[in-house]
């Protein structure tokens, strides 16, 4: 399967798809502004047991990587989560998803908005924390 990455893929072909992924983005996964040191980016994750669905994330998007949760012991009880922590990345991919979504519409448009301004990065952490009913840890 072709990626949204580029122009090797035609998004207007596969609006099912497309809002498939925001129904799972919108039930599984989080948007967060995250911080290491003093650097600030904008986090997208997605987190579910069945690999095939988070891995579907990067696949299509080519962004991001999978990963096996942490703290997981045994494959059984496995917990896969796909990360973007490029800003650039995951505006792209909110703005692809933007008109498919409907839990984290509001969270989506406030990380659209995130760009290099420090006073303008803390609102927006702290906006979409307060929208974030149960704290993604990013």
């Amino acid at each position: 399967m072709d990626s949204l990455h580029g122009n090797r893929y035609d998004i207007r072909m596969d609006k099912l798809l497309l809002a498939y992924l925001a129904g799972l983005f919108d039930g599984e996964g989080c948007i967060v502004i995250a911080s290491q040191e003093d650097y600030h980016f904008l986090r997208l994750k997605v987190t579910n047991k069945n690999k095939e669905v988070v891995s579907l994330f990067e696949e299509i998007f080519g962004c991001g990587h999978v990963y096996l949760a942490r703290g997981v012991k045994t494959i059984r009880n496995s917990i896969w989560e796909w990360h973007c922590q490029r800003t650039p990345d995951s505006q792209r991919v909110l703005r692809i998803l933007l008109p498919y979504l409907r839990i984290k519409k509001e969270q989506a448009v406030l990380g659209l908005s995130f760009n290099g301004d420090r006073i303008q990065q803390e609102k927006i952490k702290m906006a979409i924390r307060a929208l974030n009913h149960v704290p993604c840890n990013g």
